[in-house]
């Protein structure tokens, strides 16, 4: 039974793969009218990270032209090395607005959320309100909203990783298919 806390792998590893859609899915359906400004910060959150998977490449180009060149290739080093303070530069000029981006998708949906929950709490039935504690009820919605505006303000941890882990095998690929 995986609706019960169970030591079976399939149905922990099923039930995560259910909750981070339903986050998914709370993300984007609270984020409407900012979805635009969400892909948009995703595309650059992603575009940042695959621009410092270059950066590998050129470190080793650097090293490769001292090695076969020494002293010689000095000269054709330095602008590798260079290359990779210019990649560097250009992942943050776009991981930097992605973020702001981001951020500002991750406010829109903390107050989308705030005002959903709160207008469902009001609907509620009298009787309702006299059997729950106030405060209890405040202190669910707190955490709630705050959940789901914590985890759209922090995609950018999500999608580095899956670049971090994807990019490199996809590079190896193309290099040595």
């Amino acid at each position: 039974q995986c609706g019960q806390p169970s030591p079976v792998p399939e149905c922990s590893l099923r039930t995560e793969r259910t909750g981070m859609l339903v986050l998914y899915r709370a993300l984007w359906q609270y984020a409407a009218g900012a979805r635009g400004t969400l892909v948009i910060a995703m595309a650059l959150l992603l575009g940042a990270q695959m621009v410092m998977l270059a950066v590998p490449y050129a470190a080793g180009r650097a090293l490769n032209i001292l090695q076969i060149e020494g002293v010689a290739g000095l000269g054709d080093a330095a602008l590798w090395l260079a290359a990779i303070v210019g990649l560097t530069l250009a992942s943050w000029g776009l991981h930097g607005p992605g973020r702001l981006l981001e951020r500002d998708v991750a406010l829109r949906i903390r107050q989308r959320m705030s005002s959903d929950l709160i207008e469902r709490l009001v609907q509620l039935p009298l009787s309702w309100h006299e059997s729950q504690h106030s405060g209890a009820t405040a202190h669910r919605v707190q955490q709630s909203v705050n959940a789901l505006a914590g985890f759209a303000e922090s995609q950018f941890i999500y999608l580095a990783s899956l670049v971090r882990l994807v990019g490199p095998l996809v590079a190896l690929w193309v290099l040595e298919p």
